[in-house]
Formats: C-alpha cells, structure tokens, sequence
C-alpha cells in the first residue's frame, strides 16, 4: 500500500512537471481575462456601444445576441458573458482534453505506459491518479476565475452591479460541463493508441456541439438537437436570471461524464498495452 501511495505521488509529481508550464499559462489568461473584463466594463460605456452595434447588424446576428445575453447588453450581463465567452471555453476545453488524451492514447504512443505499468502500480490505480489529477486542475482553473472576478469586481468598484457570490453556483455548472469534456476524451483515448487523433476528434466534439447550440436556438426546425449538445446545459446567463442552479443541469453533465469515463475505464482494463 505505501509503496502504491508513493508510485501515486511520482506519477502526480511527473504529470504537473510535464503540464505544469501549459496549465500555468491556461490559468493566468482565465484569470486575466476575468479581470479585463471587469476593467472595461467600468471604464467603457459598453451598454451604449453594444446597443448601436446591436442595431447595425442583420437579423439573425441580433437574435444570437439576445441569446447569449439574457441579461440584456447591460454591465451585468456582459460580466457574466465572460464566464460563457467562447475563450474561457477553448482554454479549458484544451486542458481537459491534453490531460484525458495523453492519459491512455499519448502514453501509448510516446512508449511510456509499459514503464509505468511495468512498476507495482496496477492500471486501476493508475487511471485513479489520472483522473484525480485532472479533477485537481480542473478545481484549481475554476476556483482562479473565482478569486480573479472577485478581485476584478472590488477593484473596479462593481460589486454594486453584480456580488461575486453569484458566480458561485455557475462554476459549479462550469465544473460539471468540463468534467464531460473531460471523460468524453477519456473515453475515445481507451480506444486508440495516437494522443494526436484523439485531442482532433475530441476538439471536433466539443466545436459541434459549441456551434450546434448556437445555431439550434436560432432555427426552429432543429431545436430539438439541442438536447443533444453540452453546451445546452450550462448557461451561466439563466443562472443570474433564475438565481439559482439548474440541478437537472448538474444531474445530465455528471451522468454523461460517470458513463463516458465508466465506459473508457472498462476499455483500459481489457485493453492491450503494446
């Protein structure tokens, strides 16, 4: 048992040093990005320039705005925006899926998984770890967004536009959306032995369903697909709206994700590791 717990901890230690620098990054530009956008909204009358470009543009562009924005285009709305802006999406989308894809997939190909399996570490701890190291980021990301928006709300004087408590049930929404991600890519890595062709197939999940969303809401005749896409699921924006959390939300995310990573987990079980 000891010696599993410090095999765990060298297999932590070497998945932070080998990630460490991207996921470091990743976590400066969320919580940069949570603070920017607080700076501008309280140096720029945005309500007023977002109304006239509204205006200007063409139909269907002014109904994906009032989509996106059910908070209207006000201060408000526009801070939570930033918890729903396809950039805060791409960075941890690309972090969930580097961590899933390389955890079976990229160790296969780089030649490494039968080094570490080779070890008195059985394949069940060794996915344990895994995961928990990608639960670990993951909480890391959203709880830096968390303390940035706080910081960006004091220091911008907007806590009497929006409390930073108000954030607190959308990241828990935020969690549960990347969690899929996370296990979706988990899943199509226990199938494959090229870290490369998984991250691609995982990115062209998580875009289709990103795009489906968009344009599923804005064209009746297939409206019923959005049950279908992940994004439908979070949504930062009726979270404000409502006050309170969708817990069916929560329930679907988590549901997809035990199936997805239960599924890739009884795959690497059987597998065979050349």
């Amino acid at each position: 048992m000891r010696t599993t717990i410090i095999i765990a901890s060298n297999l932590l230690a070497r998945l932070f040093k080998r990630h460490g620098l991207f996921l470091s990054v990743i976590g400066l530009l969320l919580s940069g990005l949570q603070i920017l956008i607080c700076a501008i909204v309280s140096s720029v009358n945005l309500e007023g320039a977002m109304r006239e470009i509204s205006q200007s543009l063409p139909p269907f562009m002014q109904a994906l705005l009032s989509e996106e924005f059910a908070l209207g285009l006000t201060s408000r709305g526009l801070i939570v925006f930033a918890w729903n802006h396809p950039v805060v999406h791409a960075m941890l989308a690309a972090a969930m899926i580097l961590l899933a894809s390389r955890a079976i997939a990229g160790e296969i190909e780089a030649g490494t998984m039968e080094l570490v399996l080779a070890q008195p570490f059985s394949r069940h701890t060794y996915l344990t770890t895994q995961i928990t190291f990608a639960i670990l980021i993951l909480l890391a990301l959203i709880s830096l967004m968390l303390v940035s928006i706080r910081i960006g709300l004091s220091i911008f004087n907007l806590q009497r536009v929006l409390s930073w408590q108000t954030f607190l049930p959308v990241a828990v929404n935020l969690l549960g959306l990347e969690i899929t991600i996370y296990g979706v890519t988990l899943f199509l890595s226990s199938l494959s032995r090229e870290g490369g062709r998984v991250a691609t197939a995982a990115l062209l999940f998580v875009l289709i369903s990103f795009l489906l969303q968009a344009v599923a809401r804005l064209w009746p005749a297939i409206q019923f697909l959005l049950h279908y896409t992940i994004f439908e699921y979070y949504s930062p924006q009726q979270i404000v709206v409502s006050n309170g959390i969708s817990w069916k939300n929560i329930v679907i995310l988590l549901t997809l994700s035990l199936v997805a990573s239960g599924a890739g987990w009884w795959r690497f079980m059987r597998r065979d590791i050349p």
